[in-house]
């Protein structure tokens, strides 16, 4: 059996919510379709398809991860007009979260697990399928605590993407 796997910042109730009242405005804008709030979350590295018998790997790889927790201001939105995805993000990325996913790719790369290599974009997606992109622009702030990081599975449901936290870690270091 294979799972869709990715590791992720995956922000408490509070920070969802406070980001979730962009993805309607932007939705509006955008002429797309908003995501549901329960799925808002920041990916750090996709695995994509993986064999299940790969879970303890790469759960270990997920606990021999250090990093700093670090502070997220969330002050931008913007599009990628190619993905056809509206984003919330920041104007200025800590190079803690930097630090984070150059780290974890280091350690998927090592275990020789595929994932997507793709330069790091730190974003939150809020809207797919827009039809009519905008210019990036600043937002009220929403300042998010990181402080850890999880391990997701994604599958196709009936009415679209669900997703299952399976383990999180605590940043230390």
């Amino acid at each position: 059996m294979n799972l869709r796997l990715y590791f992720a910042l995956w922000p408490d109730d509070g920070i969802r919510l406070q980001l979730a009242r962009y993805r309607l405005q932007l939705a509006r804008e955008g002429n797309g379709r908003a995501v549901f709030p329960v799925t808002l979350h920041m990916t750090l590295a996709f695995l994509g398809d993986v064999d299940a018998t790969l879970l303890p790997v790469i759960e270990k790889i997920g606990g021999r991860l250090e990093a700093a927790p670090f502070n997220y201001a969330v002050n931008m939105a913007g599009c990628f007009p190619k993905a056809k995805v509206a984003w919330l993000g920041a104007k200025e990325t800590p190079w803690h979260l930097f630090d984070l996913q150059k780290n974890l790719q280091a350690l998927l790369t090592a275990a020789r697990l595929g994932h997507d290599t793709r330069t790091f974009r730190p974003h939150i997606t809020v809207v797919r399928d827009i039809e009519t992109p905008f210019a990036d622009r600043a937002i009220a702030p929403v300042r998010w605590p990181v402080d850890q990081f999880c391990l997701v599975s994604v599958r196709t449901g009936a009415s679209g993407p669900e997703y299952d936290v399976l383990k999180t870690w605590r940043l230390k270091g």
